[in-house]
């Protein structure tokens, strides 16, 4: 009758184990296979491989951890300090990017996936690297003189001193670094060289004529870069000031001096 409960016969206990052998190894093949979700979602994206993490899966930009604090702690450790490096480095980049105008982002992402000057990367290995190649290194303590960009802004080398220890000054290097590699994107950087440096001097030269020496050249040479500098440095901080992002530079206490050259 409806409402009346059935009486089953109670199961013997080789059922009773088998049931309990089989629900186990079912939970444990689900374990397995979120855990292999949960890496693969890590992954998504990351076609350069393990090493690589992304920073902006849309604009197909990464990043990879080339650095650990301290060499004698467990590999589990050290797979934690490197999220956790890397997590600090995505917010502090993503942060910037994202106030970047989409014309700039754009000129930037052209000019990454874009032809490049013919032996540009003859000095790195054949392997496929994604472009830019954004590396967090072991490298000396990070100064104001680092020199971030290499290859034209097409390798970003980040020190770990700079993302794990200097929270403070990260955001405005990685501005200041986009900046620069914007620079090289929209030929700016050649047309300031040739402005005030290559073609005065070629000026110079010609009215010397033979009475040019090394010292003098020099000489000259100083003064001319020490304009161009001037003139770098005013373009640098109108890039920054269009990105909106022109109060980060006071809050870490920036000065000319401390600025670093990061011209290739």
């Amino acid at each position: 009758m409806d409402g009346v409960p059935r009486l089953v016969a109670p199961y013997s206990l080789f059922e009773l184990l088998g049931q309990e052998a089989a629900s186990a190894k079912q939970h444990d093949k689900r374990r397995k296979a979120g855990a292999k979700q949960q890496q693969d979602s890590r992954r998504k994206g990351t076609a350069w491989g393990e090493g690589y993490a992304a920073l902006v899966e849309e604009d197909k930009l990464f990043v990879r951890v080339l650095a650990h604090t301290d060499r004698s702690r467990a590999a589990h450790d050290l797979g934690t300090q490197t999220n956790a490096v890397t997590q600090t480095f995505r917010d502090a980049f993503c942060k910037i990017w994202g106030h970047i105008p989409g014309h700039d982002r754009q000129s930037l992402l052209t000019y990454w996936k874009g032809p490049q000057e013919p032996g540009l990367f003859s000095d790195l290995p054949p392997t496929p690297r994604p472009r830019p190649l954004i590396q967090i290194l072991d490298a000396r303590p990070w100064s104001p003189s680092y020199q971030i960009s290499h290859k034209f802004g097409n390798v970003l080398d980040f020190p770990v001193s700079l993302v794990a220890g200097q929270s403070h000054r990260l955001a405005f290097q990685i501005a200041r670094t986009l900046a620069q590699a914007l620079r090289y994107a929209t030929r700016a950087h050649w047309r300031l060289v040739n402005q005030l440096i290559e073609r005065p001097l070629d000026r110079w030269e010609r009215q010397q004529r033979a009475r040019v020496t090394d010292t003098a050249r020099n000489k000259k040479l100083d003064i001319l870069e020490a304009e161009y500098l001037r003139a770098y440095e005013s373009e640098m901080a109108q890039i920054i000031r269009r990105w909106g992002l022109e109060e980060l530079a006071p809050a870490i206490g920036d000065t000319d001096k401390e600025r670093e050259k990061n011209e290739e």
